[in-house]
């Protein structure tokens, strides 16, 4: 965390994330309120008819719909920060109890944008809202087959379910290119934080009443809390998930001392490892999976030659990431043992040892053995092979025993 903040976004991928002022004031409603009056939640009809009008005055693909996003963000933003959370909960507990991460999945998320801890709030709010809209698409069924966001989007079951107006504006939000935001893979594959001034407490709430505003799904199964073992089977969850360590004494600013975190991210590290040791392992995980990715990136750009582009979010290629395996001919994975661009070997192997390498395959590969275990799993896969004690990943053999 030494050195002067180096944003990871570029110009263009910043300035789509930066919701114009006007947006973010409260009263100001350039198509009118958005929200119902009475629920909070999104008015659909309303929405169309702005997006109509809008189509009708400019002919820029995607122009209408991020200025409808802004609104919706500064509107929910607005409403969420003047209500108490007994009203939160009296007003929305019908709405949530149906959705796969119920009441608990809201009030946290309230709470975080509440309590200024907006990324948090934001990546919680990213995870559930992709949940919800995976078992709409699933109609209900337990363990159907695992489908990206995109994949989701595209489907025309979530078209029937939410209408085209809907699915519209959730395809700009999340989707890649000129077009769209890439909000999701912005956030979750760590390129943000809140130096970036990307009004990360807006899309927050914005996030928060989408999902809030989706319909139940049919014959929806209700999971008790949020991140329940019943979600996965026996082989992904493993057997040791009783001996979760505590650490009650913590120190975490000792931290503080490592060379590998970037600017910008210690305070989400250290908001994470508050929450490991306070037994919140989710938070943990929400706050520092992305920092690690981040950071492990940063390190392959250094040990790497002529790859310092592939350290930034491009609105229009491919990210760098730990995982997408299934796609790694389209962009570069960070632990692949080769470089997309040239094909020579991947020397972030030789700089961190095959310790290290081996705990970060393991962190971000899904090992499969059978095909059920594909269904337990809503993202990307792979499928490592595995032989006495030893990975095998594209010609590099790891030893696990460290």
């Amino acid at each position: 965390d030494k050195g002067p903040y180096v944003s990871a976004l570029t110009p263009f991928v910043a300035e789509r994330l930066r919701i114009p002022r006007p947006s973010v004031q409260a009263g100001v409603m350039p198509d009118g309120p958005l929200l119902d009056g009475t629920t909070g939640l999104i008015d659909w009809s309303r929405v169309q008819s702005a997006l109509d009008r809008k189509v009708q005055e400019q002919e820029q693909d995607g122009v209408q719909e991020r200025e409808l996003l802004f609104q919706l963000a500064g509107q929910s933003w607005d409403m969420l920060i003047k209500i108490e959370p007994a009203e939160f909960e009296a007003r929305y507990a019908g709405e949530c109890r149906a959705k796969a991460h119920g009441l608990q999945a809201a009030m946290r998320i309230l709470n975080h944008a509440r309590n200024q801890q907006h990324m948090l709030g934001l990546t919680l709010g990213l995870t559930v809202l992709e949940r919800e809209l995976y078992c709409l698409v699933a109609g209900g069924v337990r363990n159907p087959a695992s489908m990206i966001l995109r994949e989701i989007l595209a489907s025309d079951r979530l078209h029937e379910t939410l209408g085209h107006t809907a699915v519209r504006l959730l395809s700009t939000l999340f989707s890649p290119g000129s077009a769209g935001m890439n909000l999701r893979n912005v956030v979750w594959h760590g390129f943000v934080c809140k130096e970036d001034d990307c009004h990360l407490d807006k899309w927050s709430a914005l996030v928060l009443v989408v999902w809030l505003s989706l319909p139940a799904p049919e014959e929806a199964t209700t999971s008790p809390g949020l991140c329940e073992l019943s979600d996965f089977d026996h082989m992904f969850v493993g057997s040791h998930m009783d001996a979760l360590p505590e650490f009650p004494n913590l120190k975490v600013m000792s931290w503080t001392s490592t060379l590998v975190i970037p600017p910008g991210r210690m305070e989400l590290l250290q908001m994470g490892l508050t929450a490991l040791g306070n037994k919140d392992h989710l938070s943990f995980m929400l706050l520092a999976l992305p920092v690690v990715e981040h950071s492990v990136r940063l390190l392959f750009c250094d040990t790497n030659h002529d790859t310092n582009i592939l350290a930034l979010a491009h609105h229009d290629e491919y990210f760098s990431t730990l995982d997408g395996w299934g796609q790694r001919t389209k962009h570069q994975v960070l632990l692949d043992s080769r470089l997309n661009h040239n094909g020579e070997a991947n020397l972030l192997y030789d700089r961190l040892g095959p310790g290290v390498m081996s705990l970060l395959l393991d962190l971000s590969l899904i090992h499969i053995s059978e095909p059920t275990r594909l269904l337990s799993i809503s993202y990307a896969v792979f499928c490592l092979k595995k032989k006495k004690n030893v990975y095998q990943h594209s010609g590099t053999i790891l030893d696990t025993k460290i």
